[in-house]
């Protein structure tokens, strides 16, 4: 976990070296999965006995319950934690029957999700967790209201910015006080207030949030926008912000077609060493293929009777249809 060469070069200051392979805005796609993994594995093995993670910034489901087994077991044996995105909310029963059917209780955090009432999903969504000493916190989108009113979503809700910039504020306060001084903040709001190609730009949500004392990461999602970049906290502690999406000369399918590897090396007080981090992002269609997804058969669903490879497909195609669908 402590690089000997890290320590030495900065006169044997105690450092530590913390590995995260992030991605977000998959939206229940399974076409590259068998590819992620293998990437995904390959990292963890260039980084022998250091503190290794794998963490999504929020829409992992789908409204439609198209891969929903393969999905579900993807989240529950290669992610450690994912925020909680509007997709994955508006799934509404279903997701809250994923969560329990396969045992993703501590998969989905949702910082700022809150119930007027009853709802299923209070029981099974956490608030943050802590993972090898590092705390995650997940924020589902601030600006979140239409389609929650459906039948099988009433009661939820999400906080607004100053509501939610608060209870970060609160939940980093607990964690700290757990001995907790690494925080990542899995922020599936977008980097501008809207989202999408059109937003306004008025109001940079992860500047606001990178602000709070104590955040260390970002790693955003929903607008699905390529991000790197580094921002400081009101105590001046820098904070690195990271979310894969369009970026020049890139596309994005919104599939997990792309995916980052960032290093980042804390010193004893857990606060980043800039220049000793690095993030990169990866093509996941270059590596080859696991044999993750053959263990799921096909079989027949519900919505419109479709077979989980016939629909994962159709979501593959690239026509109006597969925007209207799979667009954040």
């Amino acid at each position: 976990m402590i690089d000997i060469w890290l320590q030495m070069r900065h006169k044997y200051e105690p450092l530590e070296r913390v590995n995260i392979v992030h991605f977000n805005d998959i939206h229940e796609n399974t076409n590259n999965i068998d590819s992620f993994i293998t990437g995904r594995d390959e990292f963890y093995k260039s980084h022998p006995n250091e503190t290794n993670l794998t963490l999504a910034a929020g829409d992992i489901f789908n409204r439609f319950p198209q891969n929903e087994r393969i999905i579900s077991n993807f989240v529950k044996d290669y992610v450690d934690a994912s925020a909680t995105g509007n997709r994955d909310l508006e799934k509404g029963k279903r997701f809250n029957k994923s969560i329990k059917k396969y045992g993703l209780k501590d998969k989905f955090v949702g910082t700022n999700v809150y119930y007027d009432g009853h709802n299923p999903l209070s029981d099974n969504i956490i608030k943050s967790k802590v993972i090898n000493n590092i705390g995650v916190i997940g924020l589902a989108p601030v600006d979140f209201k239409p389609r929650l009113e459906r039948k099988d979503n009433t009661n939820i809700k999400t906080e607004n910015l100053n509501e939610t910039i608060k209870t970060v504020n609160k939940e980093v306060q607990q964690l700290e006080k757990q001995g907790i001084n690494k925080i990542v903040l899995l922020a599936h709001t977008g980097e501008f207030s809207g989202h999408g190609r059109y937003d306004r730009h008025d109001i940079d949500y992860y500047k606001e949030f990178a602000q709070i004392p104590g955040i260390d990461v970002i790693i955003g999602g929903h607008d699905h926008r390529q991000t790197d970049r580094w921002e400081k906290t009101n105590r001046g502690e820098p904070v690195k912000i990271v979310s894969t999406g369009f970026a020049p000369n890139k596309d994005f399918g919104a599939n997990l077609d792309s995916f980052g590897e960032m290093s980042l090396v804390f010193d004893k007080n857990g606060i980043l060493k800039p220049e000793l981090c690095q993030n990169k992002f990866l093509d996941t269609g270059k590596f080859p293929k696991a044999k993750y997804t053959e263990q799921f058969p096909h079989h027949i669903i519900n919505w419109g009777k479709l077979t989980d490879k016939t629909v994962s497909k159709f979501y593959g195609c690239l026509n109006s249809v597969k925007h209207f669908f799979t667009g954040s």
